[in-house]
């Protein structure tokens, strides 16, 4: 698996985000969804990938905001505004839940983001 690129999702409904709120050996933050681009993958085919796997929903890319480094890691954000789906915890994060590692999907509303201390990456 090529993990120098990670691809997010920025996915918009209602004038909410969709963000996980991960507990992690006592840690608490939120990220975006998404994850590692792997090989002969493009970052949008990772993106629409880790959406389905981590949140279970089926999304389309609305377009391409940005891109950051982070932790010595190239992260590409793409914008979502369509997607069909329930939003439920599923693939490699539903299974590897425990006690010391967790994620929540919780839907927050945009004029919060901004106060978030525990929003990463700071950027």
């Amino acid at each position: 698996m090529y993990m120098n690129q990670r691809a997010t999702g920025i996915i918009i409904k209602d004038n909410k985000i969709l963000l996980l709120h991960r507990i992690k050996n006592g840690r608490e933050y939120y990220v975006f969804p998404g994850g590692g681009v792997e090989d002969g993958e493009t970052a949008e085919e990772a993106m629409i990938r880790e959406i389905k796997e981590e949140v279970s929903l089926d999304a389309e890319i609305d377009k391409f905001l940005f891109q950051i480094f982070n932790l010595n890691r190239e992260e590409k954000y793409f914008l979502i505004t369509n997607f069909t789906g329930e939003v439920k915890l599923g693939g490699p994060e539903a299974e590897m839940m425990n006690e010391n590692d967790q994620y929540h999907p919780m839907w927050i509303d945009i004029s919060e983001i901004e106060k978030m201390e525990m929003l990463l990456p700071k950027e």
